[in-house]
C-alpha cells in the first residue's frame, strides 16, 4: 500500500497576496482588484479550478457555465 501525505504552512512572503482579497480579516474584493489583476489567464484558472458546466448531461438544454462564487457579497458578484 502506498500512502501519500502533505502539509501545507503560511509564509510571510504570500501576505500581500492575501491582503488582495481580505477586508477587515474576511474575504472580499478589495477596490480595483479585478480591474487591476484579473487577465483571461486568471479567469481561466478560476473557472479550471471553481467553475464547471451548468449541467453535465449531454441532453440538456441548458448549456450554460457556472462560476461559483458564493462567499462574495452581491454587490462584489455585480462588480
Amino acid at each position: 500500500m502506498i500512502n501519500w501525505n502533505f502539509q501545507t504552512i503560511s509564509h510571510n512572503a504570500f501576505n500581500p497576496i492575501r491582503d488582495l482579497f481580505l477586508i477587515d480579516k474576511y474575504k472580499g474584493l478589495t477596490p480595483n482588484l479585478i480591474k487591476n489583476y484579473l487577465t483571461e489567464r486568471g479567469l481561466a484558472y478560476w473557472f479550471r479550478v471553481d467553475g464547471g458546466k451548468w449541467n453535465y448531461n449531454i441532453n440538456a438544454n441548458n448549456k450554460g457555465l457556472v462560476l461559483n462564487i458564493q462567499s462574495f457579497t452581491k454587490k462584489e458578484v455585480e462588480k
